[in-house]
């Protein structure tokens, strides 16, 4: 397992380099590039670098066959993910453009998709209406033929069919002994150990269950057998008489799933805290849920990150794609023009690019919160006694509070973003605003054991701002200032007029930024490489350009400059006089 992610990866990073080989070339062979980048990511689980490098196909996309090729991938990794509307909404574009190339094979495994998708949530009619057309397509497809008809089979079982499963299951195992394909082998002999099983039938039901389990382990596709574990638990547990059973197998599955790795431990974990909710095992099932909501958080943060490291590379490429055709203009007065028009419109993309970066981010980081909350509550309504009640309720109105300053951070990006920033100037003075964001962020530098160094005798500056405004400018730098700080560490805060300006200044003792990238670290979700916060916390590559943009806003500007000793110094420099514009 091991030596394959290996191999995956050595593909992925191949095919980033292949990318930044043809990103100036932008042609047939960049569309072939982005989607090997985005089949290396998805097999090594990356799924939000993925569908971020699968955005940039959709829109080089040309063929129809293209177009279909986008849209199977992403069906694919939403469904992995459990995203199913998505997936759903994808496959059914996707059979679409499957229908317009008259190719049966890619229509026939699309069903099969669409019927995976309406099985998983519940709607067992409409999948094996979809499986039996993949059937009625597949004739002269065997392996195709053989898998839709596993799937009508086992959807019949789910139905209480069992006469019309066996029927399915008989043919599927005759055609998968003669093809020697040990996994269907295996999975239909699970299956005819369920039917006998429904009939009453518990040695037989045993018999077939042992002898799916070798060829499930020799099949090579260890999470096919934890998919069809974790299935049994399930069903196991509809019946009051075998739910420890169905406790002990669930446990043993979660067990097999950590150490397979993979988005299969979130599907165990889950389908573990409904069988120990059955069995009675609160405490249990709690423990459960809160390991799941971890683990989901850890994988939507993932999917976040990956997501947001194409949207970096592809922007790099553009940037590069842009610098190349300037550089090849002779004329000046040409180059002068055409740098100008490059401009306007990578303003107006990266305006998409940002506004589908946060879009994107929203979608991601506000599932795990809003997820969170859903659960516990659902704890909540089963839960009886008084001191677990009291936790879930904290735990709920903690996971809001992410959610609402989550999105309050979101939004006004995207309206600074859109130049839709109104500010509601006063006279404020600056130093009693920054000793008082300095006390709201004492206790986030006391749990870090550090300390601000600031004088609050130093005399009133007053400016014209936006207090609300200004204040989420020092909020950001100050929280920089921690994050990356040691542990013991100290930062000390200056204010003080200088000419005609008011300057702050923040000083942390953390790694300092390398001088390529301190104006980088001032764009949207730009990241140092190597830097990373001391206390584990999490960043969404949004403060820093907020506090420079809301600086700017009020004609001032938000700068960094290495400290004399170690860390880094940020300077914020607002002008003492600023004639206010017209209300409107």
């Amino acid at each position: 397992m091991l030596v394959r992610e290996s191999r995956f990866r050595e593909a992925r990073d191949a095919c980033t380099a292949m990318l930044r080989a043809w990103g100036e070339q932008r042609g047939p062979d960049f569309f072939d590039a982005l989607i090997l980048t985005v089949g290396a990511h998805a097999r090594l689980g990356e799924f939000g670098a993925a569908l971020g490098y699968l955005d940039e196909a959709k829109r080089r996309a040309v063929t129809t066959a293209d177009h279909f090729v986008c849209e199977k991938f992403a069906g694919n990794c939403q469904l992995v993910m459990g995203h199913f509307e998505a997936a759903l909404a994808s496959f059914q574009q996707a059979w679409q453009l499957a229908v317009q190339l008259a190719d049966v094979p890619k229509q026939a495994a699309i069903l099969n998709n669409i019927g995976i998708i309406h099985r998983k949530t519940g709607d067992n009619p409409a999948a094996l209406d979809h499986f039996r057309q993949a059937t009625q397509l597949n004739i002269a497809d065997t392996t195709g033929f053989m898998i839709a008809r596993y799937n009508v089979g086992s959807t019949l079982l789910d139905m209480g069919d069992f006469d019309a499963a066996e029927a399915e299951f008989d043919w599927v195992l005759a055609e998968a002994e003669k093809h020697q394909d040990i996994l269907h082998q295996a999975l239909v002999r699970q299956g005819f150990g369920e039917i006998a099983e429904h009939r009453g039938q518990h040695t037989i039901a045993l018999d077939c269950f042992k002898r799916a389990e070798p060829m499930l382990a020799a099949s090579g596709d260890p999470r096919a057998k934890l998919h069809v574990d974790i299935s049994r638990a399930e069903k196991m547990a509809r019946h009051e008489s075998l739910r420890d059973e169905a406790v002990r197998r669930i446990a043993q599955a979660v067990a097999d799933a950590e150490a397979a790795g993979g988005r299969t431990l979130v599907m165990a974990l889950r389908a573990q805290v409904d069988i120990l909710a059955r069995a009675g095992h609160v405490a249990e099932a709690l423990e459960a849920s809160r390991r799941q909501a971890k683990l989901e958080t850890e994988y939507n943060q993932r999917e976040s990150r990956g997501r947001l490291e194409s949207l970096r590379v592809l922007h790099e490429l553009e940037t590069l794609k842009h610098a190349a055709e300037i550089a090849r203009l002779k004329n000046e007065d040409l180059a002068r023009a055409l740098a100008e028009a490059d401009r306007q419109r990578d303003r107006a993309e990266r305006g998409h690019a940002f506004t589908k970066g946060v879009l994107t981010m929203a979608a991601h980081d506000l599932r795990n919160p809003v997820g969170s909350v859903q659960g516990i509550l659902e704890m909540l309504s089963r839960e009886t006694d008084p001191t677990e009640r009291t936790e879930l309720t904290r735990l709920a109105i903690e996971q809001t509070d992410v959610t609402l300053e989550l999105l309050n951070r979101l939004l006004d990006s995207v309206l600074v973003q859109r130049g839709e920033l109104r500010l509601r100037r006063t006279s404020v003075d600056l130093v009693t605003l920054t000793a008082t964001t300095i006390r709201a962020h004492t206790s986030s530098a006391t749990r870090k054991a550090q300390h601000f160094l600031f004088d609050p005798t130093t005399p009133a500056i007053t400016i014209d701002a936006d207090a609300v405004r200004l204040r989420q400018v020092l909020e950001n730098v100050l929280s920089n200032a921690i994050k990356y700080s040691p542990r013991g560490g100290q930062v000390t805060v200056t204010v003080e007029a200088a000419g005609d300006e008011a300057i702050v200044r923040v000083t942390d003792q953390g790694p300092g930024v390398p001088p390529d990238d301190r104006d980088r670290i001032f764009e949207p979700f730009a990241r140092v490489q190597g830097n990373q916060p001391t206390g584990g916390e999490e960043s969404i590559g949004l403060g820093l350009h907020l506090a420079r943009e809301l600086a700017r806003a009020h004609h001032g500007d938000l700068s960094m400059e290495p400290a004399p000793e170690r860390g880094s110094t940020f300077v914020l420099r607002l002008p003492l006089s600023v004639t206010r514009p017209a209300e409107g």
